[in-house]
């Protein structure tokens, strides 16, 4: 299947195939343009989900966050595996609910008690920190992010966001798993010219052919 053929509702049926989970979005329930892009569940989610299979025991015991979840699909599976918990967050509130229905719809696949729903506010320094003020886990050891730039004002926001995040939470690690656009560029070019971050690209193909344009990025301080 070409990559660029693949529809919204193709990678739910691929992760119920793969991963056993049973993904709803609320693309099908309401207007596009009201929900957005997190309604939907993208190639970085399932590249996500490929990525969790073979490389689980790096999530063992650990506190993750994952970051403009969506529909909470691509880092649902986690909570099969032996994690400490996972938080999943996003600022729309059709997310949230969309997010909740998914661990419930799932419940008997996964262990619900993993995993909670969050909102946040990644544009503003300010919600980013009161998050972690009122978050009951103080500090995350894993950060996950999945398809999170699209055009180029986003990727000026997470160079922003990650500064804050590695501000009040120095000691973890980013994931990043991302279908390749141009705008994903700039803030590739930011990030290997950066003083303070380590990162490393890592070509997807590895996971398939349907990967051939998609990276994952490991970033976290210098030390």
């Amino acid at each position: 299947m070409a990559q660029s053929t693949i529809l919204m509702k193709d990678f739910c049926s691929i992760i119920k195939e793969e991963c056993g989970l049973d993904i709803k979005t609320n693309f099908y329930d309401h207007n596009m343009v009201a929900t957005g892009t997190g309604s939907r569940l993208w190639i970085g989610g399932w590249l996500l989900n490929k990525y969790i299979i073979k490389n689980y025991k790096e999530f063992e015991g650990k506190n993750i966050l994952e970051l403009a979840a969506g529909t909470g699909g691509g880092g649902l599976l986690l909570a099969k595996y032996n994690i400490k918990h996972l938080t999943q967050t996003d600022f729309d509130d059709e997310c949230l609910k969309n997010m909740k229905e998914n661990i419930e719809l799932n419940k008997d696949k996964i262990n619900s008690n993993l995993v909670s729903v969050e909102k946040l506010d990644l544009s503003k320094e300010q919600t980013i920190k009161k998050f972690y003020e009122n978050s009951a886990i103080k500090e995350f050891d894993l950060i996950i992010i999945s398809d999170f730039i699209w055009k180029s004002e986003l990727a000026k926001m997470w160079l922003k966001a990650i500064d804050v995040f590695f501000t009040i939470n120095p000691n973890a690690e980013i994931r990043m798993f991302h279908e390749h656009y141009p705008d994903v560029e700039i803030f590739e070019e930011e990030m290997e010219g950066s003083t303070k971050y380590e990162m490393k690209r890592v070509d997807a193909k590895d996971f398939g052919e349907t990967f051939s344009l998609a990276y994952i990025y490991y970033i976290k301080l210098k030390k």
